[in-house]
């Protein structure tokens, strides 16, 4: 039902046209034990037209998929031991969770974002499928690099890079 609702909700945005289209993120979610089973994306990254975002993590030697993360992501960013806004009167705290994830890709969306309105014309102003298509190639320049071996249903098209 939770999918439906947020169905419902993108195309109603579309429809209705309000505005530009937004880029719209939604961690993937965090239920998976990577070591006895995998779960696919929750939601609301699950809905059409969401962008879901999965969780990295850094080991010795290079990145690999947080245990946690759940399947199916769009993009995928650092998600392990995230210096966070900290609860009940902490003002931060290290945190862990494909929700911390998503504002890495989310501030990288806002810098494309940026640098492809500083070169758009008036003819062709910038759109927010313009901005996640930019989003999807930096991600897919440094799959190869960052994630050898690594299936699409476990990273989606990568993590995204500065502009």
């Amino acid at each position: 039902d939770n999918v439906r609702f947020f169905d419902a909700y993108m195309e109603w945005r579309a429809a209705e046209k309000h505005g530009q289209p937004a880029l719209v993120f939604a961690a993937t979610g965090n239920v998976s034990n990577r070591d006895a089973y995998v779960v696919s994306k929750l939601s609301p990254a699950a809905a059409i037209g969401i962008l879901s975002v999965g969780a990295v993590e850094r080991n010795a030697t290079d990145l690999s998929i947080a245990k946690f993360s759940n399947s199916e992501p769009d993009f995928v960013a650092p998600g392990v031991a995230i210096v966070s806004a900290g609860r009940e009167g902490r003002s931060f705290a290290v945190m862990d969770g494909t929700s911390q994830a998503c504002p890495h890709v989310a501030g990288l969306a806002a810098l494309h974002w940026q640098q492809m309105y500083e070169n758009a014309t008036k003819n062709e102003p910038v759109s927010a499928t313009m901005v996640a298509a930019s989003l999807r190639a930096s991600a897919i320049r440094s799959r190869k690099e960052m994630f050898p071996g690594f299936s699409s249903s476990d990273i989606g098209a990568g993590m995204p890079g500065v502009p």
